[in-house]
């Protein structure tokens, strides 16, 4: 570039400078002129006509040549001043054309010519070309898009007319200038124009090329010429570029690009030498091969990323591969790497580019290079590869990574097959490749890069035999490994290998046990620790599998995997981590963490379940735990989920832990805790345990004292326990009497008809709140002269339904019917069809009921007319076909009563819905729902209609 301009070119990978060298005017080959072809120019030969092609032409971008008004009393002074400014004013670019257009003739140097044709230069840029970082363009803030080529031209035509002599500067924007007439012009209708373009473009850049410090600048005019796709052009083209190439040694994207666009080109299209010229400088540059500096910051599994500043991880797998064996043709690929492999890479290069095999053979070769960093889409074809003599590990790490970065994960089923089956025939015909001299580094690195394409295509065949492949030739071995950049590898395939098995069995643990398996013992034992770790993040119950496997072989996972292990276990599967707490019941830290993770998954799932056993170990380990160390404030709910958990099974326990807990921390809990607490274990009939959890709490908390001990004394004397709840009694406590005891206060002194209202009112409290039987049974046996039928019914059914629910046995059928019975015969009662549901549940709970009982129960009911619609009705004009039989107790006493839906139909169907459930009967809980779900239809439909009829 030019020494007048000194400017920054920004491209992909940050600003590079760009000051030339000086300048040296050798006899360059030209472009040939002759019909299609281009003649001969000397280096320091100018085109034909050269001042007088530069048109003065005025166009619509660049009006302001006509003149513009002067902003400053002395023009040719702001305008000096201006253009030698460092930090220049906001100036409009026609501004700067109206001075100029004043004082084109006066005092300009050429230093002033050169900083004005940039200026316009940078500014007529397309988006995509190398940017120019200009001062005066950047203080402009011009955002219109205008092209001022026409400007730089007439620029360039006034510097000659004053015999100033262009710099490399002015050439490179006039070689930009001449390149945008040759995308605009049209070949066809003036071919002449469109040829001396391209004559001056080509001779302005033999005249700058040389001295230009970055030759990513360049980069248009071979694009330019790619773009006209004739062969000459580019056969010219491509020398032109190996001559650049061989000049300079760090070459950027942008000119990298260019040289993977040429190599993608049909051979046929280029000529031999030049072919054999690009193909000679690409081996002179693979004999110097890049190593880091003394200074460097990258390791041997991380690089520094200046963008960043950070350390990034390697990529150790065929991306590497990749980018080792680009290092020693462009240095920018470089990426630290075993010095074996590196070695490897360099040989192999050298092996593709050797001149003593043909020239398309190499040819090839690149191309397959340049075709692994351009390809983008998925319908990308290489060349025919599978019957190839000259099969390498060349080919087959360029094929693998060309697929890798192509293949979308999501595939129709057509092309899933296809790509199945090249990725077999890849693999099949890479073991057949000698591996002598092949580093474990590169084949870990293939045999992931197949098990990642395996377990994106669903090959379960691939995934085992890679992994057989590794046990056999010792890949899964660390006694080999000796560097971190090889340990970090071997760590990356089993997770290769762990994800693969994942995708393909669809998380079954079958599969990739049977794998494991068929690898010997020694492969087995030396990989689990690896092979458990990349299971553990991905697959918590596959990696519980493959740990107990371990154990039964006997081989032994270290201490910080099996603690990953159990903590991811407590996240997701509590039932198989509480067992651990015995095994780390002497290790503190460990059962800390396992026992923090428990308790935060048994809150954060809300489980309302958990084995006695397995209940009693995790309340030990709480109070073993919080008898030294204090709880955190954020586990204080889940430990409060985990009491009411373990209460019902380990209330002993959980008290002691109670307490333990707020003799360190009193007011850990919450008041609303500690009622439910006593409610539960009060519900439990655990009163001695509510007692001593009373006692605890007063003195943890003295102000909720007397709403505890209210809560406690109800509780206790509704369960009977009123010895007990005596203890709890004081002088300032209110003497709560049973409703029944209320009603008798003084009998005689209120009318018949108002102490029968009165008794029924005290019957709906008694049937609506929680009583007991020994208060329902009281009032009812007391006051039967005194109830109506009505009343009676609701007590009796109430008295039935705490008999069925206070029986624990398999057979509560027969205490419930004694109980009738004895009502019957003492106060009367009869019976309807909230006593039928009644008996229907005791059934339905019996053991001896199995499902075939159940139907026939079912049928036997709509034998007695509960409502089935005729769309369920089978043999015997019942829904499940059984013949007629009779229960085992009467059941007719209802038939008095009629049947309503939402009070009889609904609640007995979903007694029968729940019962077949439970007895795995799926086909009979579908029926049964079928029929609620039409007769529930029907009920709305007929509410709707009476709603209307009264409207």
């Amino acid at each position: 570039m030019l020494r007048c301009l000194q400017l920054t070119i920004r491209i992909t990978h940050g600003p590079l400078s760009c000051f030339p060298k000086s300048v040296h005017h050798d006899a360059i080959q030209s472009l040939i002129v002759g019909g299609p072809s281009l003649s001969c120019l000397t280096g320091n030969s100018r085109p034909v006509n050269e001042r007088t092609r530069v048109s003065r032409k005025r166009t619509r971008h660049a009006p302001e040549f006509l003149g513009r008004p002067r902003l400053h009393t002395d023009g040719k002074r702001f305008l000096k001043n201006y253009l030698e400014d460092t930090q220049p004013c906001v100036v409009a670019p026609q501004t700067v054309i109206g001075f100029y257009n004043d004082l084109r003739t006066t005092c300009l140097t050429p230093k002033h010519m050169s900083v004005l044709i940039g200026i316009f230069g940078a500014l007529s840029l397309p988006p995509g070309a190398p940017r120019i970082t200009n001062r005066h363009v950047a203080a402009m803030r011009d955002e219109s898009g205008n092209s001022y080529w026409d400007v730089v031209k007439s620029l360039v035509l006034d510097k000659q007319s004053l015999d100033y002599p262009l710099s490399d500067g002015d050439r490179y924007w006039i070689m930009w200038a001449r390149l945008v007439d040759v995308e605009n012009m049209d070949r066809e209708s003036d071919y002449q124009a469109f040829l001396c373009a391209l004559e001056d473009a080509t001779y302005q850049f033999r005249q700058i090329w040389r001295q230009t410090k970055n030759p990513d600048i360049l980069a248009p005019y071979f694009n330019v010429l790619l773009s006209l796709a004739v062969p000459q052009y580019l056969s010219v083209a491509l020398e032109l570029l190996s001559d650049l190439l061989a000049l300079h040694r760090n070459i950027h994207p942008g000119l990298i690009r260019i040289v993977w666009k040429f190599l993608l080109l049909n051979p046929e299209t280029l000529s031999s030498a030049s072919r054999q010229k690009l193909l000679s400088v690409l081996l002179d540059r693979a004999r110097v091969h890049p190593h880091p500096s003394p200074g460097s910051r990258s390791l041997s599994t991380h690089r520094f990323d200046p963008l960043t500043e950070r350390h990034e991880r390697l990529p150790l797998d065929t991306r590497q591969l990749v980018a080792l064996l680009t290092a020693p043709l462009f240095p920018m690929f470089f990426i630290p790497g075993p010095s074996s492999v590196m070695q490897w890479a360099t040989s192999l290069l050298r092996t593709s580019l050797s001149p003593k095999v043909t020239t398309d053979l190499p040819w090839q070769k690149m191309s397959l290079l340049a075709l692994c960093h351009s390809c983008t889409q998925d319908d990308f074809k290489v060349s025919s590869w599978e019957h190839s003599s000259s099969f390498s590990d060349w080919d087959a790490i360029l094929i693998l990574h060309s697929f890798e970065h192509v293949i979308s994960k999501k595939l129709s089923d057509h092309n899933m097959d296809a790509v199945r089956t090249v990725i077999t025939t890849l693999w099949e015909r890479w073991k057949e490749i000698p591996c002598d001299g092949r580093p474990a580094f590169v084949a870990r690195a293939f045999v992931a890069g197949c098990l990642r394409l395996a377990g994106r295509i669903g090959d379960l065949d691939l995934c085992n035999d890679g992994w057989r492949y590794c046990a056999q030739h010792g890949l899964l071995l660390s006694a080999d490994i000796r560097t971190k950049a090889e340990r970090f590898q071997l760590d990356s395939l089993t997770n290769e290998y762990a994800e693969a098995f994942l995708n393909v069995g669809g998380g079954r643990a079958s599969h990739i046990l049977n794998s494991l398996n068929s690898s010997s013992q020694t492969t087995f034992t030396a990989n689990a620790n690896a092979t458990l770790a990349a299971f553990v993040s991905r697959d918590v119950a596959i990696s519980y599998d493959f740990y107990t496997c371990c154990l039964q072989r006997g081989i032994s996972i270290s201490l910080d995997l099996e603690e990953k292990l159990v903590i991811e276990l407590a996240r997701f599967l509590p039932s198989a981590a509480i067992p651990f707490l015995k095994k780390y019941e002497r290790q503190s830290p460990a059962i800390e963490s396992l026992l923090g993770a428990l308790l935060q998954s048994l809150w954060t799932h809300r489980r309302q379940y958990i084995d006695p056993k397995q209940g009693s170990v995790l309340a030990g380990a709480m109070a073993k735990v919080f008898q030294v160390t204090v709880p955190p404030p954020t586990l204080r709910l889940p430990i409060g989920h985990a009491a009411l958990l373990l209460l019902p099974h380990n209330a002993e326990q959980v008290v002691h832990l109670l307490e333990l807990i707020l003799k360190t921390r009193p007011t850990y809990f919450t008041p609303r805790l500690v009622h439910r607490l006593l409610q539960v274990l009060i519900y439990h009939r655990g009163f001695r345990l509510a007692v001593r959890l009373h006692c605890a709490i007063r003195k943890a908390m003295p102000q909720e004292t007397k709403r505890n001990r209210r809560i406690l004394f109800l509780g206790l004397v509704r369960h009977g326990a009123n010895k007990l709840a005596g203890s709890l009694r004081t002088r300032v406590m209110c003497k709560r009497l049973s409703p029944s005891r209320r009603s008798t206060r003084y009998p005689s002194r209120l009318p018949v008809p108002l102490f029968r209202l009165h008794l029924q009112r005290i019957a709906c409290a008694l049937v609506s709140h929680r009583s007991t039987r020994i208060n329902v049974w009281n009032f009812l046996f007391t006051y039967t002269s005194y109830l109506s039928t009505r009343t009676k019914m609701v007590l009796g059914n109430k008295l039935l339904d705490l008999v069925l629910r206070s029986n624990s046995s398999g057979r509560p059928i027969s205490r419930v019917a004694r109980t009738r019975r004895f009502l019957f015969r003492h106060t009367g009662f009869s019976g309807d069809r909230v006593t039928l549901n009644i008996f229907v549940k005791a059934l339905l709970k019996s053991h001896d009921m199995d499902a075939f009982g159940i139907r026939s129960l079912f049928d036997y009911l709509i034998r007695l007319g509960y409502p089935a619609s005729t769309h369920w009705l089978r043999s015997y004009g019942v829904p499940f076909g059984t013949p007629p039989t009779s229960p085992p107790f009467d059941l007719s006493f209802h038939k008095t009563h009629p049947i309503r839906f939402e009070r009889h139909t609904r609640p007995l169907y979903k007694m029968f819905i729940k019962a077949f459930h439970l007895r795995n009967d799926i086909s009979g809980a579908k029926t049964v729902i079928g029929i609620l779900r039409g007769e529930e239809v029907a009920f709305l439909t007929m509410k709707s209609s009476a709603r209307k009829r009264n409207l």
